[in-house]
């Protein structure tokens, strides 16, 4: 008797496909963002003066500390 695949195997192996599709995606992107912030001396999210006079910066990445 020969081999009948069954139309929900099929239909697994299809979602099965998808699956790895998507997280090929979701890796991509990933690898990308880090790229990206890894790539950027430095991000400045905001500032702040306090009463001293001095400016406070809220940053994110390398470089934070020469921050002016």
């Amino acid at each position: 008797m020969p081999y009948v695949v069954r139309p929900y195997k099929r239909h697994m192996r299809t979602e099965q496909k998808a699956a790895i599709f998507a997280l090929f995606l979701l890796t991509v992107l990933f690898v990308s963002v880090i790229t990206a912030f890894s790539s950027a001396p430095t991000i400045v999210l905001g500032t702040e003066r306090n009463t001293n006079g001095f400016v406070e910066y809220l940053c994110l990445g390398r470089g934070c500390e020469g921050v002016y």
